[in-house]
């Protein structure tokens, strides 16, 4: 196994133009305030690694190991993370806006109030995470895992989530005006005071969700299984009569 780089080395090493630290062991890395953006991080392994408000901007983690590392209020933005690992990572308040996260896994990941405008999280697995307060503004989600997530008070609008997994997910007060969540498994979801206005849920399954005081106005309930749920609580939903409540479909697999 290769022997972990020291903090000291790493920033020696950066200053004297090296950015190519693919495959690195950077495990034992604790950098505050950092400033080194444009790194290549491939494969690199950085559980546990500390980047405290760091600056690493346009990098790429291309399947790198982020498990348990620290980057509150880092700078991340325009960073390639496909297929990288970051089960219990601390995002909070960090910068990954137009970021790619395609196939991550971000499990038990903490990303509350981060800026994440923008991301693909195609296919990414998110479940249990904590974004409340976090800006997914235009993010695509499509078929993301997000299940037992946590989304209080997060910004959704006009994000594609479009056949994704938000089972049994807390979406109190977040505002989700204009997304797109056809297909989408929302069973169990806690809408309470959501801005759903606009909102394109055709054929989603909204089983047993809470919409006390959300707001449904001109939101595209066609074709959603909306058993065991309550509309009267929520403003401006369409009444669908129970002899008319339709099934849920899931979207058909593609060729």
């Amino acid at each position: 196994m290769t022997p972990p780089l020291e903090s000291d080395e790493f920033l020696a090493r950066y200053a004297e133009g090296e950015r190519d630290f693919s495959g690195s062991n950077l495990t034992k890395l604790i950098l505050v305030q950092a400033h080194v953006p444009g790194l290549n991080l491939t494969n690199a392994d950085l559980t546990g690694a500390i980047f405290y408000m760091g600056n690493l901007a346009g990098s790429c983690f291309q399947g790198a190991c982020l498990q348990n590392g620290n980057f509150y209020r880092a700078q991340m933005y325009r960073s390639d993370f496909t297929e990288a690992v970051g089960v219990g990572a601390n995002f909070v308040n960090a910068n990954l806006s137009w970021s790619n996260l395609t196939g991550v896994i971000l499990q038990e990941t903490s990303m509350s109030i981060a800026d994440l405008t923008g991301v693909i999280l195609h296919q990414a697995n998110c479940r249990r995470v904590d974004w409340v307060g976090a800006n997914l503004t235009q993010a695509y989600m499509q078929g993301l895992n997000a299940a037992e997530a946590t989304l209080t008070n997060a910004l959704l609008v006009e994000a594609n989530l479009r056949g994704a997994n938000l089972m049994g997910s807390n979406l109190v007060n977040a505002n989700l005006s204009y997304a797109n969540l056809d297909y989408a498994d929302c069973d169990g979801v806690n809408w309470s005071g959501a801005n759903l206005f606009k909102t394109s849920l055709r054929y989603a399954c909204l089983r047993f969700g809470q919409f006390f005081q959300s707001n449904l106005l001109l939101a595209d309930l066609s074709g959603a299984d909306v058993t065991g749920i309550n509309l009267e609580e929520a403003q401006g939903a369409v009444k669908i009569p129970r002899s008319e409540v339709p099934k849920f479909h899931p979207p058909a697999a593609s060729g």
